[in-house]
Protein backbone atom coordinates (compact mmCIF):
# COMPACT_ATOMS: atom_id res chain seq x y z
CA UNK A 1 0.00 0.00 0.00
CA UNK A 2 2.60 2.49 0.65
CA UNK A 3 4.43 1.36 -2.35
CA UNK A 4 1.79 2.32 -4.64
CA UNK A 5 0.60 5.57 -2.25
CA UNK A 6 4.94 6.68 -3.28
CA UNK A 7 3.98 5.45 -6.97
CA UNK A 8 0.54 7.71 -7.04
CA UNK A 9 2.93 10.76 -5.55
CA UNK A 10 5.56 10.30 -7.99
CA UNK A 11 3.47 10.13 -11.02
CA UNK A 12 1.76 13.45 -9.92
CA UNK A 13 5.15 14.73 -9.02
CA UNK A 14 6.72 13.94 -12.78
CA UNK A 15 3.41 15.41 -14.48
CA UNK A 16 4.03 18.30 -12.69
CA UNK A 17 6.94 18.94 -13.88
CA UNK A 18 5.81 17.87 -17.51
CA UNK A 19 2.96 20.24 -17.56
CA UNK A 20 5.04 23.31 -16.44
CA UNK A 21 4.68 26.04 -19.33
CA UNK A 22 6.41 28.63 -19.67
CA UNK A 23 4.09 31.39 -19.75
CA UNK A 24 6.17 34.31 -19.37
CA UNK A 25 7.47 33.34 -22.88
CA UNK A 26 4.35 32.57 -24.45
CA UNK A 27 2.84 35.89 -22.99
CA UNK A 28 5.77 37.28 -25.03
CA UNK A 29 5.53 35.67 -28.03
CA UNK A 30 1.92 36.85 -27.94
CA UNK A 31 3.13 40.15 -27.61
CA UNK A 32 5.46 40.40 -30.31
CA UNK A 33 2.59 38.38 -32.47
CA UNK A 34 0.25 41.29 -31.82
CA UNK A 35 2.53 43.42 -33.26
CA UNK A 36 3.61 41.32 -36.39
CA UNK A 37 -0.61 40.89 -36.93
CA UNK A 38 -0.40 44.70 -37.03
CA UNK A 39 2.61 45.29 -39.44
CA UNK A 40 1.16 42.62 -41.42
CA UNK A 41 -2.27 44.45 -41.42
CA UNK A 42 -0.83 47.69 -42.78
CA UNK A 43 1.57 45.57 -45.52
CA UNK A 44 -2.36 44.26 -46.63
CA UNK A 45 -4.02 47.40 -46.94
CA UNK A 46 -1.22 48.75 -49.33
CA UNK A 47 -2.34 48.87 -52.66
CA UNK A 48 0.97 48.07 -54.51
CA UNK A 49 -1.09 47.72 -58.02
CA UNK A 50 -1.57 51.28 -57.63
CA UNK A 51 1.72 52.24 -56.26
CA UNK A 52 3.02 50.07 -59.88
CA UNK A 53 0.78 51.68 -62.21
CA UNK A 54 2.05 55.00 -60.66
CA UNK A 55 5.34 54.58 -60.58
CA UNK A 56 4.84 53.01 -64.74
CA UNK A 57 2.92 56.75 -65.42
CA UNK A 58 6.20 58.46 -63.92
CA UNK A 59 8.39 56.50 -66.49
CA UNK A 60 6.11 56.81 -69.04
CA UNK A 61 5.91 60.58 -68.67
CA UNK A 62 9.28 61.07 -68.70
CA UNK A 63 9.78 59.16 -72.11
CA UNK A 64 7.42 61.78 -73.97
CA UNK A 65 9.14 64.71 -71.99
CA UNK A 66 12.47 63.75 -73.16
CA UNK A 67 10.99 62.64 -76.20
CA UNK A 68 9.54 65.30 -76.91
CA UNK A 69 11.17 68.51 -74.90
CA UNK A 70 13.83 70.49 -76.53
CA UNK A 71 16.31 72.67 -74.33
CA UNK A 72 14.67 75.79 -75.53
CA UNK A 73 10.92 74.51 -74.73
CA UNK A 74 11.36 73.95 -71.10
CA UNK A 75 9.06 76.13 -68.98
CA UNK A 76 10.71 77.53 -65.97
CA UNK A 77 7.89 76.96 -63.88
CA UNK A 78 7.97 73.25 -64.77
CA UNK A 79 11.50 72.40 -63.41
CA UNK A 80 10.87 72.02 -59.51
CA UNK A 81 7.92 70.05 -60.44
CA UNK A 82 9.60 67.80 -62.29
CA UNK A 83 12.38 67.19 -60.01
CA UNK A 84 9.58 66.40 -57.69
CA UNK A 85 8.28 64.06 -60.32
CA UNK A 86 11.34 62.40 -60.89
CA UNK A 87 11.87 61.51 -57.20
CA UNK A 88 9.20 59.06 -57.27
CA UNK A 89 10.63 56.98 -60.06
CA UNK A 90 13.99 57.39 -58.25
CA UNK A 91 12.46 56.15 -54.79
CA UNK A 92 9.77 54.46 -54.87
CA UNK A 93 11.07 51.42 -57.17
CA UNK A 94 11.32 47.59 -57.28
CA UNK A 95 7.82 47.73 -56.13
CA UNK A 96 7.09 44.18 -57.15
CA UNK A 97 9.52 42.76 -55.48
CA UNK A 98 9.26 44.33 -52.53
CA UNK A 99 5.51 43.21 -52.59
CA UNK A 100 6.68 39.31 -52.45
CA UNK A 101 9.68 39.58 -50.19
CA UNK A 102 7.42 41.03 -47.20
CA UNK A 103 4.81 38.77 -48.10
CA UNK A 104 7.38 35.94 -47.46
CA UNK A 105 9.06 37.28 -44.42
CA UNK A 106 5.81 37.50 -42.71
CA UNK A 107 4.57 34.33 -43.48
CA UNK A 108 8.00 32.57 -42.48
CA UNK A 109 8.08 35.14 -39.20
CA UNK A 110 4.55 34.47 -38.22
CA UNK A 111 4.97 30.62 -38.39
CA UNK A 112 8.52 30.57 -36.32
CA UNK A 113 5.99 32.42 -33.67
CA UNK A 114 3.33 29.96 -33.79
CA UNK A 115 5.68 26.83 -33.62
CA UNK A 116 7.89 28.33 -31.02
CA UNK A 117 4.91 28.54 -28.58
CA UNK A 118 3.68 25.45 -29.40
CA UNK A 119 7.21 24.34 -28.37
CA UNK A 120 6.90 26.38 -25.63
CA UNK A 121 3.41 24.72 -24.49
CA UNK A 122 5.00 21.23 -25.25
CA UNK A 123 8.15 21.71 -22.97
CA UNK A 124 10.03 20.75 -26.07
CA UNK A 125 13.14 22.99 -24.83
CA UNK A 126 14.14 24.80 -21.68
CA UNK A 127 13.35 28.27 -20.58
CA UNK A 128 16.51 29.52 -21.76
CA UNK A 129 16.85 28.01 -24.93
CA UNK A 130 13.11 29.25 -25.57
CA UNK A 131 13.88 32.93 -24.20
CA UNK A 132 17.20 32.78 -26.67
CA UNK A 133 14.84 31.46 -29.85
CA UNK A 134 12.45 33.60 -29.01
CA UNK A 135 15.07 36.72 -28.81
CA UNK A 136 16.47 35.48 -32.63
CA UNK A 137 12.70 36.08 -33.84
CA UNK A 138 11.92 39.40 -32.37
CA UNK A 139 15.22 41.14 -33.85
CA UNK A 140 13.97 39.37 -36.79
CA UNK A 141 10.57 40.83 -36.73
CA UNK A 142 12.18 44.63 -35.68
CA UNK A 143 14.13 44.76 -38.53
CA UNK A 144 11.03 43.62 -41.25
CA UNK A 145 8.99 46.05 -39.70
CA UNK A 146 11.22 48.89 -39.61
CA UNK A 147 12.45 47.94 -43.32
CA UNK A 148 8.80 47.78 -44.54
CA UNK A 149 8.11 50.96 -41.97
CA UNK A 150 10.60 52.67 -44.12
CA UNK A 151 9.07 51.39 -47.36
CA UNK A 152 5.40 52.12 -46.55
CA UNK A 153 6.40 55.95 -45.67
CA UNK A 154 8.38 56.04 -49.57
CA UNK A 155 5.44 54.40 -51.14
CA UNK A 156 3.14 56.89 -49.37
CA UNK A 157 5.56 59.99 -49.91
CA UNK A 158 4.98 58.45 -53.67
CA UNK A 159 1.53 58.44 -53.65
CA UNK A 160 1.04 62.11 -52.31
CA UNK A 161 3.73 63.47 -54.50
CA UNK A 162 2.18 61.44 -57.50
CA UNK A 163 -1.24 63.24 -56.65
CA UNK A 164 -0.06 66.54 -56.38
CA UNK A 165 2.61 66.98 -59.95
CA UNK A 166 0.86 64.37 -62.03
CA UNK A 167 -1.92 66.96 -63.07
CA UNK A 168 1.04 69.45 -64.35
CA UNK A 169 3.11 67.12 -65.85
CA UNK A 170 0.55 65.50 -67.33
CA UNK A 171 -0.85 69.22 -69.05
CA UNK A 172 2.83 70.17 -70.00
CA UNK A 173 2.99 66.95 -71.69
CA UNK A 174 0.64 67.21 -73.85
CA UNK A 175 1.51 71.37 -74.26
CA UNK A 176 4.82 69.62 -75.34
CA UNK A 177 2.57 67.28 -77.49
CA UNK A 178 0.56 70.24 -79.11
CA UNK A 179 4.05 72.34 -79.54
CA UNK A 180 4.83 69.25 -82.27
CA UNK A 181 1.86 69.11 -84.10
CA UNK A 182 1.06 65.43 -82.23
CA UNK A 183 -2.19 66.43 -80.91
CA UNK A 184 -4.44 69.72 -81.72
Amino acid sequence: MMKNIGLIIGAIILLASCTNVDTETIQEIEKWESKLDSAHQVYLNTDFDSINKMVWKVKENEKAIKRLNSADTIYSDMVKVLDDYKWIRKKVKNVEVKKLEYKTEFDELKLQLENLKLDVQNGVRTSEENKQYLSNEVQSIKVLMTKFSKDHETFTEGMKRFGELNGKVQVYVDQLKRDKGIIK
